[in-house]
């Protein structure tokens, strides 16, 4: 609360019922303005004509920049069915290169995860009776493919932990992606980067999914200027006078 100042802007990132709160919280300050941001959930779809090996390399990238903790690290892969096997022999082959150790070793790619993130980590992988999946056990975690079940409760991770899962058909996606939405209590996910050649899926998916920002063929983290969410668009937000 004494933070809160009157007439001010305000840009919250949070669950539905995180920025309800807050909202809830800065009517009596007279805000000049709240931008609603959501939360993270950053996803990536691989379709069935995208090139399998590019897409594995950069979805264990996104999933691992800042050990997992970026709020635009990918958390969830929806994967064609018919490329699914090899999607998930491609992207554990390449996790392995991912492993948490002392951050001053010179090739290291994924810093030390906390202790207690290790173990957050490890009690919601073991509650879905597959932490036999998780790499690094018992004093770190290394990048983790996890493969779900469609009815599988997965969310963000304080490490590097990627959950994987199969769909047959665009509307499978869909209704698979609206669940985790719904069980995330978020209305928006953070990012989502789509996988495939046909730019034209790309963006029927880009106007069917509520997501603040989209990527083709390009990992999670890597930065979009000109779109919601980073750089120019809370820069216009800010100085809109509206």
């Amino acid at each position: 609360k004494k933070l809160v100042l009157e007439k001010s802007n305000y840009v919250i990132f949070g669950s539905n019922h995180t920025i309800e709160k807050i909202e809830f919280s800065l009517k009596s300050t007279n805000p000049r303005k709240i931008i609603k941001m959501g939360t993270g959930l950053s996803i990536s779809i691989v379709l069935n004509d995208a090139d399998i090996s590019f897409a594995a390399d950069e979805i264990c990238n996104s999933a691992s920049i800042d050990r997992g903790n970026d709020c635009v690290s990918t958390n969830i892969v929806y994967v064609d069915d018919s490329i699914f096997n090899n999607f998930l022999n491609e992207v554990n082959s390449i996790s392995h290169k991912y492993e948490s150790k002392d951050p001053f070793i010179e090739d290291n790619i994924v810093g030390h995860i906390h202790p207690e993130s290790v173990d957050i980590i490890k009690a919601k992988i073991t509650s879905l009776n597959k932490e036999h999946l998780l790499r690094g056990l018992p004093d770190t975690i290394h990048l983790s493919v996890i493969e779900l079940n469609e009815d599988d409760h997965f969310e963000e991770f304080p490490g590097p932990v990627l959950g994987v899962r199969k769909f047959k058909g665009i509307d499978h996606f869909y209704f698979l992606f609206k669940k985790d939405l719904g069980k995330n209590n978020i209305e928006k996910n953070l990012v989502s980067s789509i996988f495939t050649k046909n730019e034209k899926l790309f963006e029927q998916i880009s106007n069917n999914i509520p997501s603040f920002t989209f990527k083709l063929n390009k990992g999670s983290e890597k930065m979009n200027f000109l779109l919601e969410h980073q750089g120019i668009y809370i820069i216009k937000e800010l100085l809109d006078k509206k």
